[in-house]
């Protein structure tokens, strides 16, 4: 339970914001003045290549950039994104690793529920008290899947097939310990996706 005093909900919504103004400020420092833009088609509700310049666009000003700072997109080459990229000035690169990104993605959808039980579990282990708790038998850091990178799930499923026996001695997070079945499961997804990752790899020295 938390110790911090109550606030209201006017207080809180205050410093919420008071905190986004805040990040999008070291965003802002962050960036460099010319960069490009990876693009993903899997959450977008509005595919019109006009509705994407304009989100592009009210995204830069967020983080005081202009379209000027955007040098290229990367893409599938298709024809929204030729559009977006014509409309915005600058040229559509097709990305192997993009691609590469996206069917990954795609065969991780068949294993929805073995990436989402792990990832609930790594959550509840992550809490201070089952983290220390853990560390008592591993100093391995817990993981979490990252949306926009594939290989963050894997490394997530990695690791917890690495501390999975470790965890059972956490009783706080036994009900959320994969089943044995589900276990095993987990294991051979982990190697397959070692294969993806050895090619992921692969694809980015220079030699290729």
């Amino acid at each position: 339970m938390s110790r911090l005093k109550p606030v209201s909900s006017k207080t809180l919504q205050k410093y919420l914001a008071a905190t986004t103004r805040a990040v999008e400020k070291d965003f802002a420092r962050a960036i460099p003045p010319i960069f490009g833009v990876i693009r993903s088609t899997l959450d977008e509700v509005d595919l019109i290549a006009a509705s994407r310049c304009a989100y592009i666009r009210n995204i830069f000003a967020i983080f005081g950039h202009s379209v000027e700072s955007l040098k290229f997109l990367v893409g599938a080459n298709c024809a929204t994104k030729q559009v977006t990229a014509t409309l915005l000035g600058v040229p559509l690169v097709s990305c192997a690793s993009y691609r590469f990104n996206l069917a990954t993605e795609s065969f991780l959808v068949e294993h929805e529920d073995l990436v989402g039980a792990v990832s609930a579990l790594m959550v509840a282990l992550r809490a201070i008290k089952n983290r220390a708790e853990l560390r008592r038998y591993k100093s391995l850091a817990l993981l979490r899947a990252n949306a926009t990178r594939w290989n963050s799930t894997f490394m997530m499923l990695e690791r917890y097939v690495r501390i999975s026996d470790v965890a059972k001695r956490v009783d706080a997070v036994y009900d959320l310990l994969p089943k044995p079945a589900a276990h095993r499961r987990i294991a051979a997804l982990v190697e397959s996706l070692k294969t993806f990752n050895s090619l992921c790899k692969k694809m980015q020295e220079e030699t290729v």
